[in-house]
């Protein structure tokens, strides 16, 4: 892969949180509504040297759950698969947070 731009990605306002949230949900109501992860984890990935990002994959866990990995990515693109990986996130439906704008 190429050189990995560290600024990729976009923030978006709460209002386009909330439409594509919704969106997800009415397209896929069965679909996994969130993943959370501790800080910990993702300062530990980021504290990496030549760490700029974090990449997100889908897996399926040793009891058959979906979750998320999350993996660094170096400058030069490539994920960074000797350091830190994190994975076993709390999933939501199952380990829910309380009622927000993005998950109603």
């Amino acid at each position: 892969m190429s050189n990995f731009d560290s600024s990729v990605g976009a923030q978006i306002t709460k209002q386009e949180a909330i439409d594509e949230c919704a969106a997800l949900r009415n397209a896929h109501p069965n679909h996994i509504r969130s993943y959370s992860i501790g800080r910990d984890h993702v300062d530990a990935i980021l504290a990496q040297a030549d760490c700029v990002g974090i990449r997100m994959y889908h897996t399926i866990d040793p009891k058959g759950g979906k979750n998320l990995l999350l993996v660094g990515i170096n400058s030069g693109g490539d994920d960074m698969v000797d350091g830190y990986i994190a994975n076993r996130a709390d999933v939501c439906p199952t380990l829910c947070p309380r009622p927000s704008e993005l998950n109603q």
